[in-house]
């Protein structure tokens, strides 16, 4: 069991860095190997690891899926996996992470009702074992999912619970599985938020600080920052700059596949699209086209 807990830990790491079709080969080895193992039968306290375990790989799985293959049926079916076995396992914590990552995809696809009804059935395990940390970043998901509706108000707001809820005092659950948020990833949440409802100077201030503070070995969630950031950029008008820090997030997203920042970056040069003859546009084109 501690082989199996060990090969998790270092799935979660590589995931922000590595290529998802290298990752996902031995990611899905591994949820074979658990199948087979639970199979097996075994006591109760060994089932309830295995399927934790299984709990937290399955969810890598459909991040994988979804958010850098552009899967979201076969991400779906992870997610489900991912509950399933959080509620097998009694993981009050692990079965809401697959209900958020769930609300992703109604969400892409202009879902938005569907999508928080994802996050409610997420808080409503949340509350069963209250953590600070896992509260906090439903709240920031809920601020990403508002934001894309259009729903400004409401995103800023679920941007202050989770600013709030982050800072409330207690001794947060040692969660291995639990590195995509923390006071960083907030922040750019944050300026996400703030840069969809034309606070540019406010996003600004939170992206480059969570810039600052990512690793350098994050270079998905870095290149998503830089988008963000070149957005704000153009939006005051600093072309130049705008698709400097656009090129940046490309040179980022060569070292790791990773549809979602793609995804940004194609929406940034929609919106530079009437100075397609520019030189820095032109500039940017060629880093976008050594993307594939």
């Amino acid at each position: 069991m501690q082989d199996l807990d060990h090969l998790a830990d270092r799935y979660q790491a590589m995931y922000h860095s590595t290529a998802p079709t290298v990752l996902m080969t031995p990611v899905l080895a591994h949820l074979e190997t658990l199948r087979d193992l639970l199979r097996q039968g075994g006591d109760v306290h060994l089932r309830r690891k295995l399927f934790a375990n299984r709990a937290r790989v399955a969810t890598l799985a459909g991040r994988l899926a979804f958010f850098d293959l552009r899967d979201p049926l076969t991400a779906r079916g992870y997610y489900n996996l991912a509950l399933e076995s959080a509620r097998e396992a009694g993981e009050d914590l692990q079965a809401p992470a697959a209900l958020a990552h769930m609300a992703f995809i109604p969400a892409a696809d202009f879902s938005f009702s569907a999508a928080l009804d994802y996050l409610r059935a997420a808080a409503q395990h949340v509350a069963k074992r209250p953590d600070s940390r896992v509260a906090s970043w439903l709240y920031a998901v809920e601020s990403e999912i508002q934001a894309n509706a259009g729903a400004h108000a409401a995103a800023l707001a679920a941007i202050e619970r989770a600013l709030a809820t982050l800072d409330k005092p207690g001794l947060p659950a040692d969660l291995p599985w639990f590195d995509y948020y923390d006071t960083t990833r907030l922040s750019g949440f944050a300026g996400y938020a703030t840069l969809r409802a034309g606070r540019f100077e406010e996003s600004r201030t939170a992206l480059t600080g969570a810039l600052e503070h990512m690793p350098r070995t994050a270079v998905k969630q870095r290149a998503v920052f830089l988008t963000d950031i070149a957005s704000v950029e153009l939006a005051c008008g600093d072309l130049d700059r705008a698709c400097a820090m656009a090129g940046d997030a490309a040179e980022q997203l060569h070292q790791a596949g990773y549809a979602m920042g793609c995804g940004r970056l194609k929406d940034f040069r929609d919106s530079v699209s009437r100075w397609s003859d520019s030189t820095p546009v032109r500039a940017l084109d060629e880093q976008l086209a050594a993307l594939g």
